[in-house]
């Protein structure tokens, strides 16, 4: 009997010590052979002891717990698991998955008939956190609008269920660690695969992975936020790929460009421009990003005993003047009198 394929699960992890240890008893429970499953799981320098409870751990796999003692990122955590894995074939997931026992094996198995593939598998959120709009979102997005065993585009991949021979990572270079916040680094591993070593992206939709971790609509736009540079960084390294990707309005401004694309990028680097001079962390509101008013920017201190005009000049015609008006019509359209008394008055409220 032919012996099975070795395979290396590379999970980077930071204080995630109860999600953890769900992920990793969904791994021991694989109908895929025990003893051909080697498990590289990187602490990147978590502080609820998840490198104790690594070591304490019974399991039929091969564990092999790594730990950073600083923080290097998620790219550098899994660099340091590939170095130390043995494995002919990659899966990679994330350490707030459980895995269907049937992943590693689905995977394994598409792999024997494109040898040369990027696989990415199903991630969905868990059935118990139940149904809403972003997990509905989050659950058609990306390869779900594909078939299963459909070619995908390399941009979708994604590293919390997916998998790849170790040779072809090795031979390009690993990660780049200088993706060190969220996002983008494993989309752009997959340009350099797709580029360099001639592989092809799939779907491979019966390995099947469960998101564990309840999002939330401010959760996923908090990510977006935080990818915004690496993002940038992506676009730096493949300037090729930004139409793919959507970006166009991220690259320099160039004398081909239309005026809608021209008005896009000019919108960019004013609203990139407002947020840097804001400071980092800080979040502003949607009204920050429209042009400033009569010279003023928004929010900005008005002296004491002025009034700012609020009337935005060839946008809004003035009020009609307001006349003196006989005392018949004065009784029927008191508004419309300057010498009718009004039913109600408000302050003048001073900015």
């Amino acid at each position: 009997m032919e012996a099975a394929r070795t395979v290396t699960v590379v999970m980077p992890t930071r204080d995630r010590k109860k999600l953890l240890r769900e992920t990793l008893a969904s791994l021991a429970g694989q109908t895929y052979p025990a003893e051909s499953i080697e498990v590289v799981v990187v602490d990147d320098c978590s502080s609820d002891g998840t490198l104790e409870f690594l070591r304490e751990l019974e399991t039929p796999l091969s564990l092999v717990p790594i730990r950073h003692e600083v923080n290097k990122g998620r790219a550098a955590a899994r660099n340091t698991a590939l170095r130390a894995a043995t494995g002919d074939l990659v899966v990679f997931v994330d350490d707030d998955m459980r895995c269907d026992p049937d992943l590693i094996r689905a995977h394994v198995r598409f792999h024997e008939t494109h040898p040369k593939a990027m696989v990415i598998g199903s991630a969905v959120q868990a059935p118990e956190l139940g149904r809403s709009t972003v997990f509905r979102y989050l659950d058609e997005m990306g390869v779900h609008k594909l078939t299963s065993g459909s070619r995908a585009p390399s941009r979708y991949f994604v590293t919390n269920n997916a998998s790849i021979p170790r040779g072809p990572i090795i031979a390009v270079g690993l990660f780049d660690e200088s993706f060190r916040k969220y996002g983008f680094e494993d989309t752009e591993l997959a340009f350099r695969l797709e580029d360099q070593a001639d592989l092809t992206t799939w779907f491979c939709g019966e390995a099947v992975a469960y998101h564990l971790h309840a999002q939330t609509l401010d959760g996923v736009l908090e990510k977006r936020r935080d990818a915004t540079l690496p993002l940038l960084r992506l676009i730096e390294r493949h300037p090729e790929r930004a139409a793919e990707l959507s970006a166009d309005a991220l690259m320099p401004l160039s004398p081909d460009d239309g005026a809608g694309m021209r008005a896009k990028k000019l919108l960019v680097r004013w609203a990139t421009n407002l947020r840097r001079d804001a400071g980092p962390g800080s979040r502003l509101p949607a009204r920050s990003l429209l042009p400033p008013r009569d010279g003023l920017p928004h929010r900005a201190r008005v002296p004491p005993g002025t009034r700012r005009e609020r009337r935005v000049p060839g946008l809004l015609r003035p009020p009609p003047p307001r006349v003196r008006c006989e005392a018949p019509f004065r009784s029927a359209f008191p508004m419309h009198c300057s010498d009718a008394p009004t039913r109600r008055t408000r302050p003048t409220r001073r900015l």
